[in-house]
């Protein structure tokens, strides 16, 4: 466990949970919470005035990673010793009451309080990062090129005893009624991934058929045969939905070359 900061000035209560202090929670849950999200809010002041912003994070061990465009400059400003805060925030359930005063909602919560650091290995951190937004994607995709790091900034917020705190909240209304209350839980999840260019299907086409694909070379030679079932040449034409151009393609230079 890393060994507190100098945060000798801090004011007391930013350490203790003064509102409902039983929903207090310890490593365990703050870990919890780190690992169950994957966007944070990063706050600071620059310039006397506050500033946050969200961020995709990951937790590795005793430090929270996170990483931005080295073009921006409150990311800069908190990268070069900036005291900060790290929050994230779960909804579990709305719960509902019988009187809109005692509605609720479970959730976990976690405020990470520290100064921030530029990542000693700024390569492992972005993998680090990476790996957990989509696991095992850094073993499919190509190194990450000198230019890219170049542009990026990789911090590191070291989590330290005595500067954390996690709550959460879980149950009912805790109120006896005749009238409908209870929990309506609230969940995150990922669907089926779609391709970044899905195929238009072909007019006419049944459902589920895809667009067959024609290449056409047309250089200005004996060309190759189009799907019109022409001589093409004199221009090139990739896809079936090119088919009508390559057409027209083929007809000119029919036209330039008659039999």
């Amino acid at each position: 466990m890393p060994e507190s900061s100098s945060y000798s000035d801090e004011p007391a209560e930013l350490s203790a949970l003064r509102r409902k202090p039983t929903r207090g929670g310890d490593r365990a849950l703050l870990d919890d919470v780190l690992d169950s999200v994957l966007v944070g809010t990063l706050s600071t002041v620059v310039d006397g005035w506050p500033w946050s912003v969200p961020l995709l994070f990951a937790r590795d061990g005793d430090d929270i990673l996170m990483h931005g465009s080295i073009a921006a400059g409150a990311l800069r400003h908190v990268a070069d010793g900036a005291p900060s805060t790290f929050t994230v925030f779960v909804l579990d359930a709305i719960v509902v009451a019988d009187s809109l005063f005692d509605h609720s909602a479970n959730y976990r919560s976690a405020v990470v309080r520290g100064i921030p650091e530029r990542a000693d290995d700024d390569l492992a951190a972005l993998e680090a990062l990476s790996d957990k937004l989509i696991p095992g994607r850094v073993a499919e995709t190509p190194s990450i090129t000198g230019k890219e790091r170049a542009a990026t900034v990789a911090l590191r917020m070291p989590i330290v005893d005595g500067q954390w705190i996690a709550k959460a909240r879980s149950g009912g209304p805790g109120v006896d009624t005749d009238n409908w209350t209870g929990v309506v839980p609230v969940r995150t999840a990922t669907t089926t991934r779609f391709p970044q260019r899905a195929p238009r299907p072909r007019v006419g086409a049944a459902p589920g058929e895809r667009r067959p694909t024609t290449t056409v070379t047309c250089d200005g030679g004996a060309g190759t045969t189009s799907a019109a079932g022409r001589t093409a040449g004199s221009c090139r034409s990739v896809s079936w939905a090119a088919r009508r151009r390559n057409a027209r393609c083929a007809d000119r230079h029919a036209r330039r070359n008659p039999s």
